[in-house]
């Protein structure tokens, strides 16, 4: 994005009814995201607008979804009706944002999350990026199980920070607190300013970042997801435990505590098949061999 394109981006944020346990929590959940918000660009520049932070920062509050109705869902798929729901949401939210109010680029924000101080700016940072490299098709906070499935990733990829710019305290809700209690209740947030608009992020550029990246991983050394939980080769800064199939995967998950859901084949966080994350302050990637052709979609 170059700057003079800055003033284009929308900010949205995505109320459901996903509740905090008191009224208490959700006030100061939000805070954070006041306080980061006031740093937005002074105008927006769109049909609507009208010259104020207000434009930039979110939809008006007249301007709500007009269609709250039954949504006619297939039976096998009825289960998943609140799905649909978000599904027509979005699409309403979306045309609003990129053919009502004209804006190049927007970040979405649901409501039972908290976000790092650093958040906009990562995203301002990022998005440079984003409009330079046509491999990549999103920048993300997290990586959420939708961004795999290969109608959306169309054989793009997205940016995401390897510590995360946002948290959930959104344990009800439409997934019926799905993976909350085991995983997502643990998310660590980043509470530290990164100067990411300061820095020179070309390097993620896919013909930069992949002969590296590849490079990088299978010169690591090779141990067992079994001894990196027993922490036999703690001496190793940095180590790859090595899958094969779609159950070697899983088992290392298991051991390690990462989560071990795959959609269309795509593991959650993974980069070329490669999940990266720390375990007792060791390195460790979960990779696939080095000859890897691409993602199986008929694993799940």
């Amino acid at each position: 994005m170059v700057e003079d394109e800055i003033s284009q981006r929308h900010a949205a944020v995505d109320r459901c009814k996903k509740l905090a346990k008191d009224e208490k929590k959700q006030q100061s959940q939000l805070k954070p995201t006041q306080a980061v918000v006031t740093q937005a660009p002074p105008k927006a520049k769109g049909p609507n607008s009208t010259g104020e932070n207000e434009s930039w920062l979110k939809l008006k509050d007249t301007d709500k979804q007009p269609d709250l109705g039954k949504v006619n869902v297939p039976w096998p798929q009825r289960k998943f009706e609140g799905y649909y729901k978000i599904s027509r949401h979005y699409k309403w939210a979306l045309n609003q944002i990129f053919h009502t109010f004209n804006h190049s680029a927007v970040i979405i924000v649901e409501d039972d999350l908290d976000i790092s101080p650093d958040f906009y700016e990562y995203f301002a940072a990022t998005f440079r990026v984003l409009h330079q490299d046509s491999s990549l098709w999103c920048v993300s906070a997290f990586w959420d199980d939708w961004m795999r499935h290969p109608d959306q990733r169309q054989g793009r990829s997205c940016i995401r920070p390897e510590l995360s710019r946002t948290s959930t305290f959104g344990k009800k809700g439409v997934s019926k607190g799905l993976f909350f209690e085991k995983h997502l209740k643990f998310i660590q947030l980043n509470d530290k300013v990164v100067p990411f608009t300061q820095r020179d992020l070309s390097y993620l550029i896919k013909e930069n970042y992949d002969p590296k990246f590849v490079q990088y991983i299978y010169n690591l050394p090779e141990v067992t997801a079994s001894e990196v939980k027993a922490q036999s080769k703690k001496a190793l800064p940095e180590v790859r435990v090595t899958y094969k199939t779609k159950e070697q995967f899983k088992d290392a998950a298991k051991k390690l505590g990462i989560m071990d859901d795959f959609k269309a084949g795509v593991e959650r966080t993974a980069y070329m098949g490669v999940v990266s994350f720390s375990y007792q302050g060791q390195r460790v990637h979960v990779a696939p061999p080095s000859d890897w052709a691409g993602y199986d979609t008929t694993w799940s």
